[in-house]
């Protein structure tokens, strides 16, 4: 008696069960993938905003003059402006004849705001979400800050961030986690 000679191989049944799987296990994943990837947009805005930070203070310290940030909520997008002097005018006008060092634009989906939050940190929240007066900081040649204040970034789906800094130049980065700030 012959034997057939069978291929080994997969039937169409098989393959199309496999394609179902990936298909449903790729539909499961990709609201994930998107909530993670704005997640750590908004880290990453949040921490290149405590650098910005951090910058201005060491050249206000280097240079041996006043150095200031400038959260600017009326741009679009939403931006923040490290001036590293004064302009010939002699005065802060945030952009004006300041001299710009660097500036920054908060990444797609992410402003300022207090998303979840429902605490400030100090008193409360500015309508514009920077409780620095003038939405600007100032360091001294010392390192320190004319005025306390903190930015709160936020992105769609309501995660929030405070980067902030005290008159004695100390800087802190914190997060809502939902009922207290980390």
């Amino acid at each position: 008696m012959k034997q057939r000679n069978r291929q080994a191989g997969f039937t169409l049944m098989e393959l199309i069960i496999v394609i179902v799987i990936i298909a449903i296990g790729a539909a499961l994943t990709t609201p994930m993938l998107a909530s993670y990837n704005r997640s750590a947009n908004l880290r990453a805005d949040a921490q290149k905003l405590l650098s910005l930070l951090q910058e201005a203070k060491m050249l206000a310290i280097k240079q041996q003059q006043n150095v200031r940030i400038f959260f600017d909520t009326t741009a679009t997008p939403q931006k923040v402006d490290l001036f590293s002097g004064q302009g010939p005018n002699g005065t802060w006008d945030n952009g004006g004849d300041d001299i710009l060092a660097t500036s920054y634009n908060l990444a797609q989906g992410n402003s300022f705001g207090h998303g979840n939050a429902t605490a400030a940190i100090g008193a409360s929240f500015d309508a514009d979400n920077v409780t620095f007066a003038g939405n600007s900081v100032t360091f001294n040649t010392r390192g320190l800050t004319g005025n306390s204040g903190y930015a709160y970034v936020q992105n769609t789906d309501g995660t929030t961030y405070a980067i902030g800094a005290l008159t004695t130049g100390f800087l802190m980065l914190r997060r809502w986690t939902g009922s207290t700030w980390e």
